[in-house]
């Protein structure tokens, strides 16, 4: 299972982090240019081939997980 929590700045609407983690391995952190963060996280999650489970950030009092 793949687990991540995205980060947006709310002025701007762009992604500011995404930390992810796959199974039992300590959370990762892709930071940095929204574009460079996409490409790192999508190739991390191509090279654990996760089914995913993760939490998604709606505003900072609300959270929504979805199941895939």
């Amino acid at each position: 299972m793949l687990y991540f929590n995205i980060h947006r700045d709310f002025d701007t609407n762009q992604i500011k982090q995404i930390r992810a983690r796959h199974k039992d391995v300590p959370y990762v952190s892709f930071e940095g240019d929204e574009e460079i963060i996409l490409k790192e996280f999508h190739e991390f999650v191509l090279n654990k081939d996760p089914i995913f489970s993760f939490p998604l950030v709606t505003s900072s009092r609300h959270e929504t997980t979805l199941d895939f």
